[in-house]
């Protein structure tokens, strides 16, 4: 639909650049807020964050660069679509357990 607005639910462009400017910190990993140490838990919490912001609907507000490119994630467990998909596969492959 041409000419029509997308409204989402967040500024993905305002959040990227937070992301990219506000929550590297200096010897890898991500943080919550400036000032605050890293942990893997923000680390991937801001990962996930990009990636919609980045591969969601209103794509062209992506400041994206190979730098900062984060591949589309599955918001419930925040790892590759693929990587969701081949643990699918492989579950569902699996016989049913007998009770």
């Amino acid at each position: 639909m041409q000419g029509r607005r997308i409204r989402w639910l967040f500024d993905s462009e305002a959040l990227q650049e937070y992301l990219v400017i506000c929550c590297q910190h200096g010897k890898g990993g991500l943080i919550d807020k400036p000032g605050k140490p890293r942990d893997y838990y923000h680390t991937c919490y801001c990962l996930c964050g990009l990636s919609i912001a980045q591969n969601g609907p209103k794509r062209n507000d992506a400041i994206v660069c190979d730098a900062n490119l984060v591949e589309s994630l599955n918001p419930v467990w925040g790892v590759s679509i693929d990587a969701v998909n081949m643990a699918l596969d492989y579950f569902s492959s699996l016989p049913l357990v007998e009770q």
